[in-house]
């Protein structure tokens, strides 16, 4: 369902990939399944040691995220890229 929101919807798809290479994280004091169970400006909610939840939902968002860039990271066309050891014709 999210890949296919993130990939229909051109703003939000660009909102998406300006958070890379960063881990989203969904935080909310109560909920510790989906979120980190700590508020925003919690300072534990930094460092993912310390954090009460599991945030299911940010990691679901950081691999659809990362999904959907895939297509931007690789060559177009892998025949086509430099090869430093290969022969000058």
């Amino acid at each position: 369902m999210f890949l296919f929101q993130f990939s229909q919807n051109e703003e939000l798809k660009q909102k998406l990939f300006n958070t890379y290479p960063k881990t989203l994280v969904y935080t909310d004091p109560k909920d510790t399944v989906w979120g980190i169970g700590l508020n925003q400006h919690d300072k534990r909610a930094r460092n993912k040691q310390t954090w009460r939840g599991q945030n299911r939902l940010g990691e679901i968002l950081t691999r659809v995220r990362d999904k959907l860039m895939e297509s931007f990271l690789e060559p177009a066309n892998p025949d086509e890229t430099e090869n430093p050891d290969a022969p000058e014709n």
